[in-house]
This record gives structure tokens, C-alpha cells and sequence, in this order.
């Protein structure tokens, strides 16, 4: 999944006598409030951003009011829907504004003079990929007693890893995700992974989970086209339309469950190998504040440290590749 590194609003309030480098989340304060008269409509964007829509806004047509300035990106655009955990992108668009100068006598506006001052403003907003990872409500997980509901599991209880070993849950927690917030938005959209998508009995059920949820791929076609035994890849990168989709329609009230271990761990849902929370992503999204700072707590220093994978992970377009060869290779 894509998001800001900050909030998608801020305003610029400069006096407009120096250029201004204005990042997501931040202010520029008015040096000189009441020297400068903003005019409405008085600006120019120089270079529209790409990824998304601009729109700008004059607040009130004196020195105090500034302009305030909103993008809206598109999540769904290729460049940033192909964005993987740990990539970045700068959104960049610059801004021509003009107002009018005033007299002034100690410091405080008094007549207009007329003369007109023109500045150059840039705004960078950087957007990074995220990776939520969490499994619908009634997903069934493998335990050291069989399977069970995702829901049903507590902290202590041991998972069936990939290795071999029965780990105990350090970490699990739910999130409700509105339908206002998740309708056409594909990156809160569960995904549906349709049986035997990947072998016979893999997934020995539908498995839903969310768009950057990683799965385990391995055989003879990830080692033909990776040159590696076994590969995580994310469940969006895998839709092929078919076998595997965004199932939000199949969901009425839509709820995430997050597991994390000791560590990244690939465990068994639905009999599909697929990873745990791991701990070392900072994307966060899903979780409310007081379960982020539950995490804190039981893994310090969870937004600084990167932890190794378990397996290493594929790109976006070769899970697509990857989809569209087994899909062929079931018909």
C-alpha cells in the first residue's frame, strides 16, 4: 500500500521576500505580517504535480491570510501503486505568487505604493510505500493444535512456522476499517486468494487478506524466473482478475487482524504460507496510537529498525509476471 509523509494540507503564510522550500506537515512563517497584501488569484502554478490533483485557496485578501494549498494524490496511479516497502518518490510543484507592497512607518503597513513583489515557491512531498500486513476476520491460522480463527488466538499461543518451529504470539490486535474509508480505495481492499491458486490445497480455503500482505512463492517457476527457492510477494501484485482479486464486495463490515512474533516469520493461513507483522516496518496505518505504542513497547525502536525478512521479497511487476504464468499454466 502508498500514503504522505505528512498531513496533505498545509498553509503558506510567507511574506514573499525570499523563495520558500515547503515541506508536508510544515508552516512558513509570515517574517513580516501586514507588509504584504496577498491578492486573490494572485498566483501561478509554475509546474502541476504529477500523481494527483492540486488545488489552491486564498484565505483573505490581507497579509495575514496566505494561501493554503491541498494535493490529493492518486493511489491508484501505476507509478505510485508499484511503489514496494522501503521505496520513496518526491512529488514536486512550484508556485508563482504576486501581491502588492505597502508603505510603512515603524514597522506597520500604512499606504499601498503600488509596487507589485513576485516569488517562486516550491513544494516537495515525499510519498513512500507501506506494508500493512493483516488477515481478515475468520482467516483460519495453523497452531501446534490445527487450524483456528484468527480471532479466536492470544497472546502465548504457538504458530506452525515455516521452518518447522512453533512460535509463540508476542503481538495481536484488530482494526475496523470504515466502508467510507475503504470503498475504491485498493489499498485497504481485501484481497481474495481463491483455492489451490498457487498448488493443490494452497490455499486450502479462500484466504483474504489485505493488498500488502506478503505471500510465500515457491517451486519450480519462482527458481525458473527469480533464481530463487522461495520469495515473499505482495497479494495486490498477485491479482490477475481471476483466482486472485480484491474481494471488498464479499465483506460487509471488514475487519484486519494483526499478528506479530519474536520476529518476521512465515506462518500458515488458509494452508498458504504467508508472513506475520513485521517487526521492523514502520507502516503503521492500520494501528491506532495506543496499540503503536503497544508495539513500542514489546519491539523498541519499531519506526528505526529495519529487521531482515524472513525470505526475500519480489518487486511489483514480478508478482504480476508471476500470477500471469501460473494463470496460463492452469488452462
Amino acid at each position: 500500500m502508498v500514503s504522505l509523509s505528512g498531513p496533505t494540507t498545509a498553509n503558506m503564510t510567507e511574506g514573499l521576500n525570499g523563495a520558500g522550500n515547503v515541506s508536508v506537515g510544515g508552516t512558513v512563517a509570515n517574517n513580516e505580517p501586514g507588509i504584504y497584501s496577498w491578492l486573490p488569484g494572485g498566483y501561478t502554478i509554475l509546474s502541476a504535480p504529477s500523481f494527483g490533483t492540486l488545488t489552491i485557496n486564498h484565505n483573505a485578501a490581507n497579509g495575514e491570510g496566505g494561501y493554503t494549498w491541498t494535493f490529493v494524490f492518486d493511489s491508484d496511479d501505476p507509478a505510485l501503486d508499484g511503489l514496494d516497502r522501503g521505496q520513496s518518490m518526491d512529488v514536486t510543484f512550484n508556485i508563482r505568487v504576486t501581491d502588492v507592497s505597502y508603505n510603512t512607518a515603524n514597522g506597520f503597513a500604512t499606504t499601498v505604493n503600488g509596487t507589485t513583489v513576485v516569488d517562486t515557491h516550491q513544494v516537495t512531498i515525499t510519498i513512500f510505500g507501506e506494508n500493512e500486513v493483516c488477515f481478515a476476520r475468520g482467516s483460519q491460522i495453523l497452531t501446534e493444535h490445527g487450524p483456528c480463527r484468527v480471532e479466536r488466538l492470544k497472546i502465548g499461543d504457538k504458530l506452525v512456522t515455516r521452518d518447522g518451529g512453533l512460535k509463540p504470539i508476542r503481538w495481536i490486535a484488530s482494526s475496523k476499517v470504515t466502508d467510507a474509508r475503504r470503498r475504491g480505495n485498493s489499498q485497504l481492499e481485501p484481497v481474495a486468494i481463491a483455492p489451490d491458486s498457487f498448488a493443490p490445497g494452497i490455499p486450502s480455503r479462500t484466504l483474504r487478506v489485505s493488498p500488502q500482505h506478503r505471500v510465500l512463492l515457491e517451486g519450480a517457476y519462482v527458481d525458473m524466473l527469480i533464481a530463487e527457492p522461495a520469495v515473499l510477494a505482495s497479494a495486490k501484485s498477485l491479482i490477475n482478475g481471476k483466482n486472485i482479486y480484491h474481494c471488498g464486495d464479499e465483506i460487509e463490515d471488514l475487519e484486519y487482524w494483526h499478528i506479530a512474533l519474536d520476529q518476521h516469520e512465515v506462518i500458515y493461513a488458509e494452508g498458504c504460507p504467508v508472513e506475520t507483522f513485521h517487526p521492523g516496518d514502520i507502516a503503521l496505518g492500520l494501528v491506532d496510537d495506543a496499540q503503536g505504542a503497544e508495539l513500542e513497547e514489546l519491539f523498541p525502536g519499531i519506526t528505526q529498525n529495519h529487521a531482515e525478512l524472513a525470505f526475500p521479497e519480489i518487486r511489483a511487476f514480478e508478482g504480476r509476471v508471476f500470477s500471469s504464468i501460473i494463470q496460463d499454466a492452469a488452462h
